[in-house]
């Protein structure tokens, strides 16, 4: 299955292909503070590499680039299992100036619904346990914490835990934030 072109309010999510890749998306990939919650931060980076893993041909991988107004702000992949019917969910806003505005729920949003639109049965991330702002995407999303594996990344001499989530296309969105919100008597 082709990766689609996918759209939201602000956002256009276009297949990330070589053709696409620019210096930007390498500079993004080097940086040490952009990257220090992925496991890109062990690696260097150039065109070559990045052209190479965009150009790599996996039947069940699908790679976005997120474009606002024109202008490329970050990725998205999708990793899906056929077997056991789930995908699994990475992104990245490597602009700072589009940071902290929503359009990383936007993104992610947009590609679980086409998930959810081709039949896929359950879309999971998984983070490093100090990895806040993930964290806080996929409970303000609708993804429901499903576990914690410690000391699963080694991060100079320490180790940190990975966190786990899920979402069912059977699942009502829900948020653990909305219990916040409730009324008295009304849980």
């Amino acid at each position: 299955m082709m990766t689609p072109s996918l759209r939201s309010t602000r956002l256009i999510l276009a297949p990330y292909t070589p053709g696409t890749v620019s210096q930007t998306h390498v500079d993004w990939l080097n940086d040490a503070e952009l990257m220090m919650f992925s496991e890109q931060r062990n690696f260097k980076h150039d065109l070559t590499s990045q052209m190479a893993y965009v150009g790599h041909h996996f039947p069940n991988r699908h790679l976005w680039l997120i474009r606002c107004a024109c202008r490329d702000i970050g990725t998205v992949s999708a990793y899906i299992d056929t077997t056991n019917n789930r995908a699994n969910l990475g992104i990245l806003i490597g602009s700072r100036e589009h940071q902290g505005q929503g359009f990383a729920a936007e993104a992610w949003c947009a590609v679980i619904d086409w998930l959810f639109s081709i039949d896929i049965h359950k879309v999971e991330c998984g983070c490093r346990s100090d990895n806040h702002r993930m964290r806080r995407l996929a409970t303000t999303t609708g993804f429901t914490l499903e576990g914690e594996v410690p000391g699963h990344f080694k991060v100079g001499d320490e180790y940190r835990g990975l966190i786990l989530y899920g979402r069912f296309k059977s699942d009502t969105y829900h948020s653990e934030w909305d219990e916040m919100f409730l009324k008295p008597g009304t849980a």
